[in-house]
């Protein structure tokens, strides 16, 4: 992602403008291939899904076999062996993300894993690029704050849910994380900036007491 100044004006009255909307300080270490790397070497940690609890994220998104889940931002795919085990082989597991890097780090996890209904798919910092109502569930999981365009790449998650899908978001609280200025928006921005896109809150769970909140959407 470009750590892009654009600032998404809109008129107070409708109450959109939100502090922090530019991810500036979280997409900072992203704007190199080598800063993507070292990231990708945090990210593959084995012990990373047992600091996102994963199982206890992936219960919570109550997927079923055969559905089509997304991980939206996936990273070096972490939990791609957790979303494969919950759909199935009759499911599909879509990893997507806007730099390529990324998707080789997930594919790589994949593999190793031995998951074979994966998709990978490269996205925009604009637009997620999925399918117009190919998924049951999106998942998004620490990426959020990094959305630079808010408002357009929740239109295109929105197209991209089946009638009754969920858009579940994992993120820190801002206090909860270790640099100051890298989460752009607290919770109540966070799921006031998604319901004006179109969604319904259907859960707000705390996941990592102190540290990190769960909170769920639907489209109808």
């Amino acid at each position: 992602m470009k750590t892009s100044q654009f600032v998404l004006i809109l008129a107070a009255s409708a109450g959109l403008l939100l502090p922090g909307q530019v991810a500036t300080e979280a997409n900072r270490r992203l704007e190199s291939a080598e800063g993507r790397q070292r990231l990708i070497q945090v990210l593959s940690n084995p012990e990373r899904a047992e600091r996102l609890r994963a199982r206890k994220l992936v219960e919570a998104l109550e997927l079923k076999p055969g559905d089509t889940v997304v991980d939206l931002g996936t990273g070096a795919g972490i939990l791609l062996p957790f979303l494969a085990s919950a759909v199935g082989p009759r499911g599909t597991v879509i990893a997507q993300d806007i730099h390529q890097d990324y998707l080789d780090a997930a594919r790589k996890t994949a593999d190793e894993a031995g998951i074979t209904n994966l998709r990978l798919v490269l996205g925009t910092e604009r637009s997620p690029n999925l399918e117009p109502g190919a998924a049951d569930v999106i998942a998004t999981v620490d990426a959020y704050h990094h959305f630079n365009y808010p408002e357009e790449m929740l239109a295109g998650i929105k197209a991209a849910l089946k009638p009754g899908g969920r858009f579940a978001v994992l993120d820190y609280y801002p206090e909860g994380f270790r640099e100051p200025g890298h989460i752009r928006a607290d919770k109540p921005e966070v799921i006031k900036e998604i319901e004006q896109a179109g969604f319904r809150l259907a859960a707000d769970r705390e996941h990592v007491p102190g540290k990190q909140y769960l909170i769920i959407f639907t489209t109808e």
